[in-house]
């Protein structure tokens, strides 16, 4: 059986014991448990990322993550299209910092996802603004 027990402080070691009372009475208390020490997860500080380069197939996007910590702290990368619905699809393949414009993305925006994690943190995510609509085809 499982329980929660709320009003604890953060980064404190507590042991319990259990008891069980009924009509009859109340038993001994049990072994004390093994120490546990609450901890709350903290959350990543973050910058909304930016996105660099040119907007015609073959040109090269950069996804520009901006600061994050407390450092380090692992990145990843998600780029998506943007259809002028406002659907977002993620461009299969395209994890990396940097992403080349294909014949494919002209008529949408793109927009990227930088995600940061670390051990004892809450993952955060971030998107960027969407860039302006990849036009053309390169000659």
């Amino acid at each position: 059986m499982a329980c929660t027990v709320m009003g604890l402080s953060n980064g404190t070691a507590y042991t319990f014991t259990v008891t069980a009372t009924n009509a009859i009475g109340t038993s001994p208390s049990s072994s004390p448990s093994a120490v546990v020490i609450p901890t709350v997860p903290q959350v990543l500080t973050s910058a909304m990322p930016t996105v660099t380069g040119g907007s015609k197939p073959g040109y090269v996007k950069s996804a520009i993550a901006g600061a994050w910590g407390p450092s380090p702290v692992a990145l990843t990368y998600r780029w998506s299209r943007v259809s002028s619905h406002g659907v977002i699809t993620p461009i299969a393949g395209a994890n990396g910092r940097l992403y080349r414009v294909t014949n494919a993305d002209v008529g949408y925006r793109l927009t990227v996802a930088v995600t940061g994690t670390k051990v004892g943190y809450t993952t955060v995510s971030r998107a960027s603004a969407q860039t302006s609509v990849i036009s053309g085809w390169r000659h």
